[in-house]
């Protein structure tokens, strides 16, 4: 399975989910809120350590890691200028016309990204520019992906490479 592919069998059962979940929030029968969050986990629950996966860092962030302070960190939905929120992003897969798959999925991944910030730029409501960041490695390098609902930061391996790429 990769998450950018899903195979036609996972495919088939995510778009008759999203289907389903339209078909309840839109005859009422369940409200805003419970059809988001449903769309929400079951896609996060699929996506499994590559949920919330994050692209970029701040350098406040990187800092905050290679002090030893890994809980002074999170990762953050809508920070980028062109990222929406994760409430926003799936009720706009619920309320806008319906699409195939591959359509609604590109949308949904686009969005799940995530940029890891201090928890005092979180609360600030800051939002970043790309190059005012510091890139990650792509999720396939098994790199910052989720642990539980934090994400993984091992000395071995993201500080070791955070420390690499800030002495450049």
């Amino acid at each position: 399975m990769t998450f950018e592919n899903p195979t036609p069998q996972e495919k088939e059962s995510l778009q008759l989910f999203y289907l389903a979940c339209r078909r309840l929030y839109s005859q009422g029968i369940v409200g805003k809120a419970p059809a988001q969050k449903s769309l929400d986990d079951v896609l996060c629950g699929f996506l499994g350590k590559s949920a919330w996966r994050p692209t970029h860092m701040s350098h406040s962030a990187a800092r905050e890691i290679l002090s030893g302070n890994k809980r002074g960190v999170q990762r953050a939905h809508g920070v980028l200028e062109d990222r929406l929120d994760r409430y926003s992003r799936t009720i706009r897969i619920l309320e806008e016309p319906e699409v195939p798959f591959d359509k609604w999925w590109k949308f949904f991944r686009d969005h799940d990204a995530t940029v890891v910030i201090t928890c005092a730029e979180h609360n600030s409501g800051v939002k970043f520019k790309r190059e005012d960041l510091i890139e990650l490695p792509h999720d396939t390098d098994d790199m910052f992906v989720t642990s539980g609902f934090s994400l993984r930061i091992r000395v071995g391996k993201e500080i070791a490479w955070l420390r690499s790429r800030l002495s450049e």
